[in-house]
């Protein structure tokens, strides 16, 4: 009466899918958050800029996954939350006060890159959240490139007070050289 269930292993599609849906969930957290921070501040009403940013911050997301898969073995929870909660506070304090956005991105990347770790799929959903991760990321990068040249102006401005989002634009994209 005692069933042992064995669970399939995870094919290359599902480990690849999975590493895109995590860093979907990164990217689309951070690039709303720092979207409407930079429309904000720049006081304009900015339509799509957030999702824009987050296509931007795929490719920093998936780095920002590395990081976080060595915090996961660490013991202590408390103290790696206590450690990523210190690093963001101090992220923003360094922003605000020495006009250094990456401080803060990258605090609030590696936080959110640590949650999106721990989150583990029961395996009847590993397969349909692989296939959903890899289209939402593709999808992401390109809603963004097509953003950016439909709205040059406004990207400007992601330009200006970004760090990520500038590095991708400037460097991976060149559409502000």
């Amino acid at each position: 009466m005692n069933e042992i269930t064995v669970e399939p292993p995870a094919t290359t599609l599902d480990t690849i899918g999975l590493y895109c849906a995590r860093a979907v969930f990164v990217a689309v957290l951070v690039g709303m958050v720092e979207g409407l921070v930079v429309s904000k501040l720049a006081e304009v009403s900015v339509s799509g800029i957030g999702i824009a940013t987050a296509g931007l911050w795929v490719p920093a997301a998936f780095l920002f996954l590395f990081p976080a898969a060595l915090l996961k073995r660490v013991q202590s929870k408390q103290a790696v939350a206590l450690g990523l909660a210190v690093a963001f506070g101090a992220g923003l304090l360094v922003a605000r006060a020495a006009k250094l956005p990456i401080v803060a991105e990258s605090a609030g990347a590696l936080a959110l890159a640590y949650v999106a770790s721990q989150i583990d799929f029961d395996p009847a959903f590993r397969k349909p959240i692989s296939i959903a991760g890899i289209l939402l990321a593709v999808a992401l990068q390109l809603y963004a490139a097509h953003w950016v040249d439909a709205h040059r102006a406004f990207a400007s401005l992601l330009v200006e007070r970004t760090t990520v989002p500038r590095f991708m634009l400037r460097t991976v994209l060149r559409r502000f050289v």
